[in-house]
C-alpha cells in the first residue's frame, strides 16, 4: 500500500460482499502493537483484526451526496476526524465509492488539515 501511494484499501469477502476497509494507519499504528501484546505473532495476525468495519466508517447516502457541495463533505470529514468517508446507495444496496481528504487537497490544490482524533485519544482507546 505504501509503495503504490494508497492509503485505503477495501476489503471484502470471498462472496464478494463489502465488509469493510484497511488503512495503512490500520496496519503500522497501535492495533499491531494490542495484538502482539496478547502474544499473536505478527504473521498470524488477519486483516479482519485490523480492519475497520463498514458499521464503524463514516457514510453518505449518494442521494444525499447530489445535493451536496464539496466544502459539505470536507466538514464531514474534519468534524468526523476521518480521512475517508464512503458513498453508498441505499437505495441499491451498493457501495458507491469512496472519498479520500488527500485526493480532494490534491486535486483542488487545496490545503485540507483533517484533525485525526487525539493521541490521548488512541493511548486510551488502546489500552481499553
Amino acid at each position: 500500500m505504501i509503495r503504490s501511494h494508497v492509503r485505503i484499501k477495501i476489503v471484502i469477502n470471498e462472496s464478494n460482499q463489502f465488509m469493510g476497509v484497511v488503512s495503512t494507519e490500520d496496519l503500522i499504528d497501535r492495533k499491531i502493537m494490542q495484538q502482539l501484546s496478547k502474544g499473536d505473532n505478527r504473521e498470524d495476525i488477519l486483516v479482519t483484526e485490523m480492519m475497520k468495519t463498514k458499521n464503524q466508517l463514516v457514510a453518505l447516502d449518494f442521494t444525499e451526496l447530489t445535493k451536496a457541495t464539496i466544502s459539505d463533505v470536507i466538514d464531514l470529514l474534519k468534524d468526523s476526524g476521518t480521512q475517508h468517508c464512503l458513498v453508498v446507495d441505499r437505495t441499491n444496496n451498493c457501495l458507491r465509492g469512496i472519498f479520500s481528504a488527500s485526493d480532494i487537497s490534491r486535486k483542488l490544490h487545496l490545503s485540507i488539515d483533517i484533525q485525526d482524533k487525539s493521541s490521548f485519544y488512541k493511548v486510551f482507546s488502546a489500552i481499553d
